[in-house]
């Protein structure tokens, strides 16, 4: 009789187990498309950003403002690895809406920031690849 309860505590626990790796597995997956979804649409603005912080300014920055709101929602919904990069290319995008906000005030374009704000984009970005 108690082989019999320990080997039904054990087949319990199994099973506990198994269904809760498989809703985290659905929620990791869940996170992912949301998280991709969220970098796909600013990686357009990422990568163009160059030619069009000097034309206009201030409409990059309402665009990486948009943008950055939209990481701020998706990261609330997020955890673990998943939110830590989508964080990391949120503050990216932070960086970058700074400089675009300097521009609109007058300031010359920082090429270097820019660059750096958007190779900190890319590498989250494909971290996130990596774990999705």
């Amino acid at each position: 009789m108690l082989l019999l309860t320990a080997v039904l505590l054990s087949a319990c626990s199994g099973a506990e187990k198994a269904v809760s790796d498989a809703g985290s597995e659905a929620a990791s997956q869940a996170g992912c498309s949301v998280a991709q979804a969220a970098v796909a649409e600013v990686r357009r603005q990422v990568d163009g950003i160059t030619s069009e912080i000097t034309a206009n300014p201030a409409a990059v920055e309402q665009e990486l403002t948009a943008a950055r709101e939209a990481f701020g929602a998706a990261e609330a919904r997020l955890t673990g690895e998943i939110q830590e990069q989508l964080a990391r290319a949120g503050a990216a995008v932070d960086d970058l809406r700074a400089e675009a906000k300097a521009v609109a005030d007058g300031a010359k374009v920082d090429d270097q920031a820019l660059q750096a704000a958007q190779d900190q984009f890319s590498d989250a970005a494909e971290q996130l690849t990596g774990l999705c």
